[in-house]
C-alpha cells in the first residue's frame, strides 16, 4: 500500500542520548557531541501479507553553505508489520561531534528520507545553534586576539600585560589566515623573537610550535602560545615579543609584534 510523500515529526535536539529536548535558547560548544532524533510518518507499506516498510535515510550536518561540518550519519529502517502495528512509526537517531575549532553561528541538521515502497522522498533541514566566537579569518596568516596570563593554567586574561621581574610570562593568540593544503591540511609553525626598548634582540627561538594535519571541517583558526621565563634580574621596562609566523602551504612569513612590561 503506497502512501504520499513521507513526513518528518517530532524532531528532537538532545544534549546527551535518550535526554531531555534543549531548551529553547540552548547553544552548543565547539567540540561537544549533538544528539538528535525524529520520527517518520505517512509511508508506504508493501501490499503483501506481511506489509513490509522499508526506508533509507541520510542526515547531514552543514555550515550555512552546504559544507559538510562533520561525518554524515545514514541507515535503513526495513521491518514487517501486523496488524495491530497500524501506528508504528520509526524513531531515528544520530549523534555528530562537533569540530573543536568552529565559528559560533546556526549550522543545519539536512535529513533526507526515501522511502523505497512508495517511491518517494522527504527533505527538511532543521537549525543547530552553535555558541562561543566568531574568527573571520583575514587574507594571510595573522596571531590575532594575543592575551597576557600570569600562568599557563590560568583562564584569566590581564587587562595590560605588566609583569614583575622573574615572573612567567604567558600569552595565548589565534593564528587565522592560514591556506589549506588537499583534505583541508593546514601546515603552519611560528618561532619568537624578544627585543628591549632599544631594539636589542635578547631572546631568539626560531621554532615555538609547528601545526601539521588535516582535519575534516576547515578551521577559522588554530590556537597557539608562547611562553617566557625571565630572569629576576631583568631590567624593568618595556618590551617586545614577536611572532615569526610561516604558511608552509603558501610559502609565506609574516610578523606580528606584541609589546608588554616588566616591572
Amino acid at each position: 500500500m503506497a502512501a504520499g510523500q513521507p513526513v518528518i515529526d517530532n524532531f528532537t535536539l538532545r544534549q546527551f542520548e535518550g535526554g531531555p529536548a534543549v531548551a529553547r535558547d540552548y547553544r552548543a560548544l565547539p567540540g561537544e557531541l549533538v544528539f538528535t532524533d525524529f520520527q517518520v510518518s505517512q509511508f508506504g507499506k508493501s501490499d503483501d501479507p506481511d506489509q513490509k516498510v522499508r526506508l533509507d535515510y541520510a542526515i547531514l550536518l552543514t555550515d550555512s553553505g552546504g559544507l559538510l561540518v562533520a561525518e554524515s550519519r545514514s541507515g535503513k529502517v526495513e521491518v514487517e508489520l501486523a496488524d495491530e502495528d497500524k501506528k508504528w512509526r520509526p524513531r531515528i537517531g544520530a549523534s555528530f561531534a562537533l569540530p573543536a575549532l568552529l565559528n559560533a553561528g546556526t549550522y543545519q541538521l539536512r535529513i533526507v528520507v526515501k522511502d523505497l515502497i512508495a517511491q518517494t522522498e522527504v527533505r527538511q533541514q532543521f537549525p543547530v545553534p552553535v555558541g562561543g566566537r566568531v574568527i573571520t579569518p583575514p587574507a594571510t596568516l595573522s596571531a590575532l586576539n594575543l592575551r597576557w596570563f600570569r600562568s599557563e593554567e590560568s583562564t584569566v586574561e590581564m587587562d595590560a600585560p605588566d609583569y614583575a621581574a622573574g615572573e612567567p610570562i604567558w600569552a595565548r593568540f589565534d593564528l587565522s589566515g592560514f591556506n589549506l593544503g588537499p583534505r583541508n591540511a593546514v601546515q603552519i609553525e611560528y618561532g619568537l623573537v624578544v627585543r628591549d626598548a632599544a631594539g636589542k634582540v635578547l631572546f631568539r627561538q626560531e621554532l615555538c610550535a609547528r601545526e601539521d594535519r588535516q582535519f575534516f571541517y576547515p578551521p577559522p583558526a588554530i590556537p597557539g602560545v608562547i611562553s617566557l621565563a625571565p630572569d629576576s634580574k631583568v631590567a624593568p621596562g618595556r618590551y617586545t615579543a614577536t611572532l615569526i609566523l610561516r604558511d608552509l602551504i603558501a610559502k609565506t612569513s609574516s610578523e606580528s609584534t606584541h609589546p608588554f612590561h616588566i616591572r
